[in-house]
């Protein structure tokens, strides 16, 4: 596009949109083409009300402002409203970050609440810098997106979430593809199936209608809107052949890591959501679909637990030294 050869030519360090909902619309596109860092603003009276962010970031770094006041003319308020937004996108020209150290190995890494305990030792217990990504759809998305760019050497995925919501539905649907990304690009892929038992559905307040069955399946609210459910045996096993599918296609080197005490908090013994047969079910199918080559890792505990956050960190260790 002609905004992608300008930025190529050099000729801008910043973009910004004001305007109304057809330029903001036209402003988005152009501005997801761009990579990540370069300062993105678009400000706009549309971007307020039941309207989803999505049209205007996608996976990108974007910011939103909302004007408040249409643009049909300059008055006190516009004014100072388009002020603001000039004063800061030239303060993020002017003053950009600088990035050090370009030469470290850059670890990125899936994570979502239930597996929060699991990521935080993780971050704590590795040398190297671990960028953590937030598997709610677009946290997916933005992950595979940014080994896409070759942000990352080492890819430890550790929810699987999104392959779920994919292949099941769910409130964290928007990820298609999860894990291709590493595997085309070659990088190695430590793969832990955080998650991958959840089902989750959303309730608006109030609401009272369920899923067809729902109430069959073993869950726990999350929070007041988010209920998280346990997928069945069989759709665990549709999701262990589907996972094995897309490791078996990755270029460079694979190892899985298997808890058998559950693959979320809810998910260990005595929890809401612990169910064995169906955690067996998923690893059976996993590792009967897998190639040799991939290399699987069982260990005692949940996923939370310190025996897995070890041996984790003990295998990307490994490649690191490597390098």
């Amino acid at each position: 596009s002609a905004v992608q050869k300008a930025y190529a030519d050099g000729r801008f360090q910043g973009i910004l949109c004001i305007g109304g909902g057809q330029n903001a619309r036209m402003a988005a596109e152009a501005m997801k083409q761009l990579p990540f860092g370069l300062p993105k603003m678009i400000v706009s009276p549309l971007i307020s009300g039941k309207r989803t962010i999505e049209q205007f970031v996608g996976a990108k770094d974007i910011i939103l402002k909302h004007s408040m006041v249409d643009f049909s003319g300059l008055n006190s308020i516009s004014r100072e409203v388009i002020y603001q937004c000039v004063q800061a996108m030239a303060g993020m020209v002017i003053h950009p970050y600088r990035r050090v150290d370009t030469n470290k190995t850059k670890i990125g890494m899936t994570m979502l609440g239930v597996t929060t305990r699991f990521a935080d030792g993780i971050v704590k217990g590795m040398e190297k810098e671990v960028v953590c990504f937030h598997a709610n759809g677009t946290g997916g998305r933005c992950y595979e997106e940014m080994i896409r760019q070759g942000v990352f050497d080492i890819s430890l995925d550790a929810n699987l979430h999104e392959v779920t919501c994919e292949m099941l539905g769910g409130f964290c649907e928007g990820a298609p593809g999860r894990l291709e990304a590493a595997g085309q690009a070659g990088i190695p892929i430590l793969c832990v199936p955080g998650a991958v038992d959840v089902l989750d559905y959303y309730f608006e307040e109030g609401e009272t209608a369920r899923p067809d069955r729902f109430e069959e399946r073993k869950h726990v609210f999350h929070n007041a809107n988010i209920c998280h459910t346990k997928a069945f045996p069989e759709e665990m096993r549709m999701l262990g052949a589907e996972v094995a599918k897309r490791l078996n296609r990755a270029k460079g080197p694979v190892t899985v890591v298997l808890p058998d005490d559950g693959f979320c908090e809810a998910g260990r013994k005595g929890q809401a959501l612990c169910d064995p047969e169906a955690d067996q079910t998923f690893a059976e199918a996993l590792k009967s679909e897998l190639d040799k080559g991939v290399r699987v890792l069982e260990v005692e505990g949940n996923i939370n637990d310190k025996a897995c956050i070890d041996l984790c960190i003990q295998e990307v260790q490994k490649w690191i030294e490597k390098r």
